[in-house]
């Protein structure tokens, strides 16, 4: 049986696309019986997609061997008793690389890359890597020497005893996701063609690194190690949210700096020890329990501020002398007690572009709100 499989397979030249399953069945486990079977239906060099499923045993040496030179797209998935992961970095032309649930796995080391025994620069034409929900994994061994300079997609996802850190120079990266890797304890990576991160964890930012092309960033739960973001190293960011990072207090930018802020969004979320932040146009502050003012003239050095919406900060006392930009279309306030009480400062009548404002308060010292005059013409949407 093994022979004739193995016959058929091999003489397919033409295959470009094989996708292998097993069938769980945990009874008759046999991790020796299933090499054999994988072994056997080694195909031909000529394949460009390869798919493994629920494989239950150690890899034979054709998974990862430098002769399938047209291989650009590999998924390993779900192979829970397999202890390490095959030489993939051996393969020349592969693009795609995505492995899950690899439960067995506690260290990517020297194997992964071709255990150094070739001349081949690993993972020479990868751009997207993915690794997902491994939770034994805790080491990831880096390559000493040039990899991955083509990688532009980088993903971790569910590897919640992973810790150490990333590679540290990726040139080509432009999208760096993370999620759901409590211990991981990273700096980011040198990547001057980053244009999106998202992730949560212990993230560091390093001094003197510079990201021209940064536009989307998204650092939430558990990122004790930020205290100050300078947007200097982000001059094209355009969104930034920031949520449950408790010991954030701002975002600066130098006086004199050459920043474009006219598009961008933020948002503050559970960062309790928040306090500062530059010009902006749009401003979302969420549970930030000790912020007591925001920027002074906020007319003049916030002109083109759309939309302001503040939820849950307690100690914000007024809005501060200058009153609020003019050009501003949404102003929602909720939960923001002490800012309620003096609502008659607010100079919400000059506001000549303002047309949704939504309140939500508990506040037990007004007993009418908001006076007729107070109001601007041009509210298409009023909520209480």
């Amino acid at each position: 049986m093994f022979i004739a499989l193995k016959a058929i397979l091999e003489d397919k030249q033409d295959l470009s696309k094989l996708e292998l399953e097993w069938k769980l069945d945990h009874e008759t486990k046999d991790s020796v019986n299933e090499r054999n079977v994988l072994e056997q239906l080694c195909p031909h060099t000529n394949l460009i997609s390869l798919t493994i499923k629920n494989y239950e045993g150690t890899f034979p040496n054709w998974v990862g061997d430098c002769s399938f030179s047209n291989m650009v797209s590999l998924k390993l998935y779900d192979c829970k008793y397999c202890f390490s992961l095959p030489p993939l970095g051996q393969l020349p032309a592969l693009k795609k690389l995505k492995i899950k649930h690899f439960d067995g796995v506690f260290c990517v080391g020297d194997e992964f890359y071709g255990n150094g025994f070739s001349t081949i620069k690993p993972f020479r034409s990868l751009g997207y890597l993915s690794f997902e929900y491994m939770p034994e994994w805790q080491e990831w061994v880096i390559f000493e020497g040039e990899i991955f300079s083509c990688l532009r997609e980088l993903c971790i996802y569910s590897c919640p005893k992973l810790s150490g850190g990333l590679p540290n120079h990726l040139p080509s990266l432009t999208k760096l996701e993370i999620r759901d890797c409590e211990k991981l304890v990273f700096s980011l990576p040198r990547a001057p063609a980053l244009h999106e991160l998202n992730c949560n964890g212990k993230i560091q930012l390093p001094s003197g690194h510079y990201y021209a092309s940064l536009e989307t960033m998204k650092i939430c739960g558990g990122c004790d190690s930020l205290w100050s973001i300078s947007l200097e190293l982000f001059p094209k960011l355009k969104s930034i949210e920031m949520y449950d990072c408790e010991n954030l207090e701002s975002l600066s930018a130098s006086k004199g700096s050459y920043l474009d802020l006219t598009s961008l969004s933020l948002g503050i979320m559970e960062c309790p020890n928040f306090v500062s932040f530059p010009r902006l146009t749009e401003i979302i502050i969420f549970n930030c329990k000790i912020l007591k003012s925001l920027p002074e003239e906020m007319r003049t050095i916030l002109p083109s501020l759309v939309a302001l919406q503040l939820y849950g900060c307690p100690e914000l006392e007024s809005f501060p002398q200058g009153s609020l930009p003019s050009n501003l279309v949404t102003l929602c306030i909720f939960m923001c007690e002490k800012l309620i009480s003096c609502c008659m400062e607010w100079g919400l009548q000059g506001l000549h572009s303002l047309k949704v404002f939504k309140v939500e308060s508990k506040c037990e010292e007004v007993e009418s709100f908001p006076e007729e005059a107070l109001l601007p013409p041009t509210l298409t949407t009023f909520s209480i």
